[in-house]
């Protein structure tokens, strides 16, 4: 992957992960609902599912040779993270009613049976089927449920681990549940881009062109109010039965996000090398930053709640929305610097664990 490319994929990761925390500082607990135009964060998902397809498809492809080098570095990506977020959200979450417990009264804080919803959410399975267990008030934990299964189900198709690999995928899927499945084309509109990459070449010219056509797609997109139609023909179509699909009821949506996204990053791909001036202007700064998007992703929103709740937040007062939302980042950047730059040590852990599963090593010649 070239320099310019990798700098610009970093990039969307950046403005998706700031894209869902701005979308739930927007709420009225917060910052008094000033920031009610921006969107609900959804979509920002969808780019970093389109960006985990590519990413994965690219490694895969290029450097994990192996099922055991593909599944070492998936856990200790997850679980740099995971761990030291599962942690901090029991603790804001169980701390923070205690000086403020109507900030907490809503539907976006879930209490009961705790162990089961850090258990479930540990794990990974808090998403089967049309289960939906929130961690607490950790809404963004839901995409973790979803993308934990689409790197199992990629590695079977993959490495292709023994004649059965049809059978495990076939299980996989079935353990997943249509919820999940539902938004899988998203994640494989990722892994569709990467091999594009690989086999066209597409002049500077055309590359231009799908760089800018989804930009202007979507502004048309939410000109035409699409959204509200496409929630239409939904409940059209399956009644009042898509509640029970939670994250995955605007799946129509979403395709449309994740095709645009797609066109984006293809068209991107097709004159990065033009850019390489830009590239190294901005390059370290944007993976510096770029570094820290999975630990804000999973933390921030339980940190905005604590925040608020200890400092008796007064959402319409400035210097008040200033220190929530500096207290928050920097709490971020702060755990960041321990999880997400320090998941090689957990990566040696696992090393040590795994060591005893030769069968894992095995690679794939036939890809």
């Amino acid at each position: 992957m070239s320099p310019v490319f990798s700098v610009y994929l970093d990039l969307l990761r950046l403005l998706s992960a700031l894209a869902v925390f701005i979308a739930h500082l927007k709420y009225e607990r917060f910052t008094n609902g000033w920031l009610g135009f921006f969107g609900d964060g959804n979509y920002a998902v969808m780019v970093f599912f389109v960006l985990s397809g590519y990413v994965i498809c690219y490694v895969a492809n290029e450097k994990e040779a192996t099922p055991y080098d593909f599944t070492v570095s998936r856990l200790a990506r997850l679980y740099s993270v995971v761990i030291p977020a599962i942690l901090l959200t029991a603790f804001f979450d169980l701390v923070g009613p205690r000086f403020d417990r109507e900030l907490y009264d809503g539907w976006w804080y879930q209490d009961s049976h705790l162990l089961v919803r850090l258990f479930a959410n540990s794990f990974f399975i808090q998403e089967l089927w049309f289960f939906s267990i929130r961690p607490l008030s950790n809404g963004p934990f839901w995409s973790l449920g979803y993308e934990f299964w689409y790197y199992f189900i990629f590695a079977i198709l993959f490495y292709r681990p023994g004649r059965s690999w049809w059978l495990w995928t076939l299980l996989v899927c079935l353990i997943a549940g249509p919820k999940i499945l539902l938004l899988a084309p998203v994640w494989l509109m990722g892994v569709g881009a990467y091999y594009f990459n690989r086999k066209v070449k597409l002049s500077w010219g055309y590359g231009l062109a799908f760089f800018f056509m989804p930009l202007l797609g979507y502004l048309l997109y939410l000109h035409l109010d699409a959204p509200l139609h496409l929630n239409s023909l939904t409940h059209s179509i399956l009644g009042e039965s898509v509640s029970q699909l939670q994250w995955s009821k605007r799946f129509l949506e979403n395709y449309i996000i994740g095709a645009l996204v797609t066109l984006n990053v293809i068209g991107f791909y097709a004159y990065a090398e033009k850019l390489k001036g830009a590239a190294r202007l901005f390059g370290n700064p944007v993976r510096f930053l770029a570094s820290y998007t999975f630990t804000l992703y999973l933390v921030h929103y339980p940190a905005l709640h604590f925040f608020a709740a200890v400092t008796s937040h007064d959402p319409r007062d400035f210097l008040d929305q200033a220190l929530l939302i500096t207290s928050t980042l920097l709490l971020c950047f702060l755990v960041g610097t321990y999880t997400e730059k320090r998941k090689h040590v957990l990566k040696t852990a696992l090393n040590s664990c795994f060591h005893r599963f030769p069968a894992l090593k095995q690679g794939n010649a036939a890809r």
